[in-house]
């Protein structure tokens, strides 16, 4: 019984000991991305996009808070728009 569980427990070392090997292998960093296709042209999508007024239309964000309260400064669209 003894045996079995030294065995045990060398195997459950060197399997951790594998596993921090291998991750010594990996690099320190990483990037996620996502890329979606929109068919549509880029003229019907960019107003929608530019100006924050338009983005409760297409935004899946804006139906999850139904308290969630906005603020729109500076410009309408472009330079100098902040959303908040």
């Amino acid at each position: 019984m003894l045996k079995a569980i030294a065995a045990i427990a060398i195997l459950l070392a060197v399997g951790i000991v594998g596993v921090l090997v291998f991750a010594l292998t990996k690099p320190d960093t990483f990037r996620v991305e996502r890329s979606l296709a929109v068919k549509a042209p880029a003229n019907a999508v960019y107003p929608l996009v530019a100006d924050f007024h338009r983005w409760t239309t297409w935004s899946p964000y804006e139906g999850r808070d139904p308290a969630m309260k906005r603020s729109f400064g500076g410009t309408a669209e472009r330079k100098g728009a902040t959303y908040a």
